[in-house]
């Protein structure tokens, strides 16, 4: 084998795996096979095996970072392409939590910030998930971001912020100006009902002054028909003005099923620990 290429072989000849030489090379982390080829007239950067990945998927995948770096310089790569899980090389920095490649990737001119992957998260998402905050950060510069995109359980960045503890991200999320704070997930939760779901009184608290900003200061009614009965005692939670719907209308407040709703709130009002 001369240059990552068996005696006869073509190029961008593929094996039964699909894989061409580079791919090969990639896969087994040959950094100077790698440039060898790059260097090599009609060489496909973008070529793919049988699971979707291009030469830049497999190093992101294999954690080959610094063939990531000779990719990237390769004129013609494609920074959108997707395997098979519908994942970019973006969504696997995130998910591998390379910030630096992040970086890199993100200056790429065309990247495509809102890319989603089979789950329909996005690398807003999966990093409020991990709770990666450098990444979250430089992630909401990118023109473009959105910020309340919805994966397929509709669950946001908010929300799995929320739902995984993330306070940093949680904080650099509740800056944005366009944050929905009132988005519904596909089994109704909002960021309050997880937050309540979770116990968290501080994140309660946080969530409920943000939505009174919004509201011009009338007071938020949580939805908490999600509270664990194991975080919150019932009994100190009843109040009945959570039955108004003309006080949800005005406070934007979305409620759902809450006959007689069980209120975090009325312990966090009164700075009950």
């Amino acid at each position: 084998m001369e240059n990552g290429l068996n005696d006869g072989e073509e190029i961008n000849g593929r094996d039964e795996k699909g894989r061409t030489a580079l791919l090969r090379a990639v896969e087994k982390g040959k950094f100077k096979i790698v440039r060898q080829l790059l260097e090599k007239e009609g060489i496909d950067v973008n070529s793919k095996d049988n699971d979707g990945r291009t030469a830049l998927l497999q190093a992101m995948e294999k954690g080959k970072l610094k063939i990531v770096g000779q990719l990237l310089e390769k004129e013609g790569i494609d920074v959108n392409s997707k395997d098979n899980g519908s994942r970019t090389a973006l969504l696997w920095a995130v998910w591998n939590g390379n910030a630096e490649v992040v970086r890199q990737l993100l200056e790429k001119e065309g990247i495509d910030v809102n890319c989603k992957d089979n789950g329909g998260r996005t690398a807003l998402l999966w990093a409020a998930e991990i709770g990666n905050g450098l990444m979250v950060r430089l992630l909401l510069r990118q023109k473009g971001i959105d910020v309340n995109y919805k994966d397929n359980n509709g669950r946001t960045a908010l929300s799995w912020a929320i739902d995984e503890g993330n306070e940093e991200a949680l904080g650099l999320l509740l800056r944005e100006k366009g944050i929905d704070l009132n988005s519904e997930d596909n089994d109704g939760r909002t960021a309050l009902s997880w937050a309540a779901e979770k116990g968290n009184k501080g994140v309660v608290r946080r969530l409920q002054e943000e939505i009174d900003k919004k509201t011009k200061g009338i007071p938020s009614v949580p939805d908490l028909k999600f509270a664990s009965p194991g975080n919150v005692k019932q009994e100190k939670m009843q109040r009945s003005f959570g039955n108004s719907s003309a006080y949800r209308r005005r406070s934007g407040i979305k409620c759902y099923r809450c006959d007689n709703i069980h209120l975090l709130a009325s312990d966090v009002s009164r700075n009950v620990q």
